[in-house]
């Protein structure tokens, strides 16, 4: 199974060398052209807990992983997708989640910035503008 740990395990961390897998890290782009459903999410304390660095590094793989030859990342709409709509596919529950819709649960987080057009080091550092969960807005920048 390939493994999609950029952010700390690479061939430089000794859980990287541990596990072996930092050689086959970062194979999102071999899979979704596969037509497999890639799903970005959160493995911290192993990777990066935050949205905008995964959503970054997705895009524009870093570590280890990065120096590989023919190695690219997804586009930025795909990984976009990876922590919305393909993510709620995978955990089942696209009927509920990863799109705003009526119906839907209402997850949602507004960036200063448009994800899918901003440079990748740009949206690691984007702030969040808003977040709403369960159609509460539990955060808002003044």
């Amino acid at each position: 199974m390939p493994c999609s740990r950029p952010t700390r395990l690479d061939e430089a961390t000794a859980l990287g060398r541990q596990h072996g897998c930092a050689g086959h890290a970062w194979r999102l782009r071999d899979l979704r052209d596969a037509g497999a459903t890639v799903a970005l999410g959160s493995d911290w304390l192993i990777a990066h807990y935050d949205a905008r660095t995964v959503l970054a590094a997705a895009h524009a793989p870093r570590g280890g992983a990065s120096v590989r030859a023919g190695l690219t990342g997804l586009e930025a709409l795909e990984a976009r997708e990876g922590v919305t709509t393909r993510a709620a596919r995978a955990a089942g529950e696209a009927e509920v989640t990863g799109r705003i819709a009526a119906g839907c649960r209402a997850d949602l987080t507004a960036r200063g910035l448009d994800p899918v057009q901003a440079p990748a080091d740009e949206l690691a550092q984007a702030p969040v503008l808003l977040t709403v969960t369960g159609g509460h807005v539990v955060h808002r920048t003044q």
